[in-house]
């Protein structure tokens, strides 16, 4: 079975705040957009790469969001590669406690790939896989 990249797996949808937006926004967008991961950028430092915040730290969060400014909680969680293995994007996250992960490719975000699009990728490359034995074991039938 050959391991799907995390290309195949992310999502291409990136959403972005600045440091000084309120977490409401962040819960906003996340609803909106079924995002799991939101990336906050520092907007006076052309857009620097302040952290993330995932789904799992607003459900915790013990702050009135409409006053809470994103820098505030936002967590630097490691980026995996696009062309890495997904099986890397899902050490990272065990590894890390993280159920979501910007994705970079060339240095730039690009996506975003979580549990759950592991899990999706890896279903379809074991059912693809458990087909194509399926077809090789077919009986050949021989013409006559």
């Amino acid at each position: 079975m050959e391991v799907p990249l995390v290309r195949d797996a992310m999502r291409r949808e990136v959403y972005f705040v600045g440091g000084d937006d309120s977490v409401s926004k962040v819960i906003g967008l996340m609803r909106e957009h079924r995002a799991p991961l939101v990336i906050v950028v520092d907007e006076l430092d052309d857009g620097k790469i302040l952290g993330a915040i995932t789904e799992r730290m607003v459900m915790r969060a013990t702050y009135n969001p409409d006053t809470m400014k994103a820098k505030t909680i936002a967590t630097r969680i490691p980026q995996v590669d696009s062309g890495e293995p997904v099986s890397k994007a899902a050490r990272l996250m065990l590894e890390n406690h993280a159920l979501a992960l910007p994705v970079e490719e060339k240095g730039k975000i690009v996506g975003v790939i979580a549990v759950e699009d592991i899990i999706r990728v890896m279903g379809e490359s074991l059912l693809e896989d458990k087909s194509r034995r399926c077809d090789e074991q077919k009986p050949r039938h021989r013409k006559p």
